[in-house]
């Protein structure tokens, strides 16, 4: 028992600077965002109005436009607005893990000395039987796939069809060599745009690839497209990801 409660007091005094250094670096994070994203939205208000004055053509004010996207988007978000109740909700819950995690460990060491766990077990609840409609369907849709070819006005249609049965199924990598093949058939936005997402899902960057495909997607977009300003984002990102290698 005195072990438990020396362990508990030494835990109490470590965790003590480390909450504190966390509160002052939240306060200071919200700050230097603040001022930043002002400066980028004046920019960015500053950049309308030359554009609108004639004072740029409309090639210099989108690449300003978005080199001032990327900036943004490389500075840290602010941690979202919370009234005084939810704060103090908050403080506690952070008090509480920071405390009781510590103390769960030094429990598991002072009854078990050196706690085991079993290995995790392997994930068998994929199987076919658990997707044996969508299965049904990709074995239809691959035999008729077979007999196309790129000429061919259904191919791109069912190309994306598979594409989409595999992802609903979590073939993410099939899926999109089925969406990459659909393009060969048929162009459209939406079909490019889905495309370089999987792309960018699967390698964790914006590959060239997958920043092609999202540069054409934005060329053939209506000007009213939703997710105009995401894909504006992403190639923002994927310009940045290319000047660093170089």
């Amino acid at each position: 028992m005195s072990f438990l409660i020396g362990a508990f007091l030494v835990t109490i005094i470590a965790l003590i600077p480390i909450g504190l250094s966390l509160w002052q670096r939240t306060v200071a994070t919200r700050e230097t965002y603040d001022s930043t994203a002002e400066v980028y939205k004046s920019q960015l208000d500053s950049l309308e109005k030359d554009l609108k004055a004639n004072l740029i053509d409309q090639q210099e004010y989108d690449s300003t436009r978005i080199e001032i996207q990327r900036r943004l988007l490389n500075s840290s978000p602010p941690p979202p607005p919370v009234s005084a109740s939810e704060g103090k909700a908050q403080k506690l819950i952070l008090i509480s893990t920071m405390v009781l995690t510590p103390m769960l460990a030094i429990w598991l060491y002072a009854e078990k000395g050196v706690p085991s766990f079993s290995p995790k077990k392997p994930d068998h609840q994929w199987s076919e039987k658990n997707f044996s409609p969508q299965l049904a369907q990709i074995r239809q849709l691959g035999k008729e796939a077979a007999k196309l070819s790129p000429m061919d006005k259904r191919y791109s249609l069912v190309h994306e069809q598979l594409g989409d049965l595999k992802a609903q199924i979590g073939l993410a990598q099939p899926a999109l060599e089925e969406w990459k093949l659909a393009l060969k058939g048929h162009f459209t936005p939406e079909l490019a745009l889905k495309t370089a997402e999987a792309e960018t899902q699967l390698t964790g960057h914006v590959s060239p690839e997958a920043l092609k495909l999202y540069h054409q997607a934005l060329d053939a977009a209506p000007p009213d497209a939703p997710w105009r300003l995401a894909v504006e984002t992403r190639i923002a990102t994927g310009e940045h990801d290319k000047d660093q290698k170089q």
